[in-house]
């Protein structure tokens, strides 16, 4: 269950690009049975803080960490309770955005990219 009401975290910003990010934001990581941002942040940054920071804060569990990077995964890509399938799946939708985002999308891409053979489809087994 959500912490926060769509229609009101779309009412904090009147910025589309924003109102967006949010919505799939809401969409992918406040999923049951995993870590949910919604529990880490207020409404406010929910729909304002840039993805590198929102996804430290996610993978660590901790608000206000800093920036993303390669040494946060490392260390949290075990955490049994981060969605890392969503993690992926958002940054998929992020990707299709073309607007004042995307810099910090393309961010964030170049960080996980390196660990998507690993941490993407984490749960699935395949025989060969």
């Amino acid at each position: 269950m959500h912490k926060f009401k769509l229609a009101n975290l779309m009412a904090i910003s009147d910025d589309i690009p924003l109102q967006e990010r949010a919505r799939l934001r809401y969409e992918y990581f406040d999923r049951e049975g995993y870590r949910k941002l919604s529990d880490l942040l207020s409404d406010y940054s929910y729909v304002e803080k840039r993805d590198g920071y929102m996804l430290a804060d996610y993978i660590t569990n901790k608000p206000n960490a800093d920036l993303l990077d390669g040494r946060m995964i490392r260390e949290h890509k075990n955490d049994p309770d981060i969605d890392w399938e969503a993690i992926y799946d958002y940054m998929d939708e992020r990707r299709k955005a073309d607007n004042w985002l995307q810099c910090d999308q393309e961010y964030c891409d170049n960080i996980l990219a390196t660990f998507e053979h690993e941490l993407r489809n984490k749960n699935t087994f395949c025989l060969y």
